[in-house]
């Protein structure tokens, strides 16, 4: 594998991105964006008095969804746009290309959920504020517990990366028959830190579960975990390589 290119086609693949998020669809999307936080902060100060700061953490459940979705579509689009061929045909190993696109969509994801975080850092800071419980020490505790949170959450990223580009590989493979079994297991897998964490059994203090996942796991629990995920991407990686090598159906 040449990291060179590695990165060279990366960097390619996120110019071209970059270019299309400039476009006026886009843009449109921006505008539902800023609404869309617009309602959010008028709902946030309509609801402050019942606001509970770790509440805020339960949307993260989507986020190893987006990753497989952002993956699965990276490979899908080459075919897609027509594209295929030309990508095939570039003077790369297989592996190559793959890596390429799976460090795409784990930068890519890896810069949302930073945003995301920062983001809700704002949205609990105004809606303490508006509250008037706003104090620093209640504010430490939420930015200790998210910040370890999102840390745990980020081990996701490059296996729901992998997983992704392997599903998409395998819908134009000899092997697509199997596709419906790898949405199934996407299906339980997205969720996994949910369910790994034991969340349903956690602390709960009135309705809102603690995030305080160090309360549920132990570090070496969590290095287990993420040395299992860290397995499972090689092998995504490698099998999608190998049906990119034998296996794949251009057309």
């Amino acid at each position: 594998m040449d990291l060179r290119a590695m990165f060279f086609l990366a960097k390619d693949e996120l110019k071209r991105r970059s270019h299309k998020a400039k476009s006026n669809n886009n843009k449109w999307a921006l505008v539902y964006w800023a609404i869309g936080i617009i309602l959010l902060f008028v709902f946030i100060t309509m609801n402050a008095k019942h606001f509970e700061p770790n509440s805020i953490l339960i949307i993260t459940i989507g986020f190893p969804y987006m990753t497989f979705v952002l993956g699965y579509g990276l490979v899908k689009r080459e075919w897609k746009n027509g594209t295929i061929g030309w990508w095939l045909t570039l003077p790369y190993s297989r592996s190559t290309l793959i890596l390429s696109k799976w460090f795409v969509s784990s930068f890519m994801s890896f810069t949302f959920y930073v945003m995301a975080w920062l983001a809700m850092q704002l949205f609990v800071i105004y809606a303490l504020l508006v509250k008037g419980t706003l104090s620093l020490a209640m504010y430490g505790v939420f930015l200790e517990e998210s910040m370890i949170w999102y840390g745990i959450i980020m081990l996701t990223i490059p296996v729901m990366s992998a997983f992704g580009i392997l599903t998409s590989i395998v819908s134009r493979s000899s092997l697509k028959p199997l596709t419906p079994i790898l949405w199934i297991v996407y299906g339980l897998t997205g969720n996994s830190i949910f369910w790994l964490t034991r969340l349903d059994r956690a602390q709960v203090s009135g309705d809102n579960v603690t995030f305080n996942i160090l309360s549920v796991l132990s570090a070496d629990q969590i290095g287990i975990i993420a040395a299992v995920f860290l397995i499972f991407t090689i092998l995504f990686i490698s099998a999608a390589s190998a049906l990119m090598k034998k296996e794949l159906i251009s057309q």
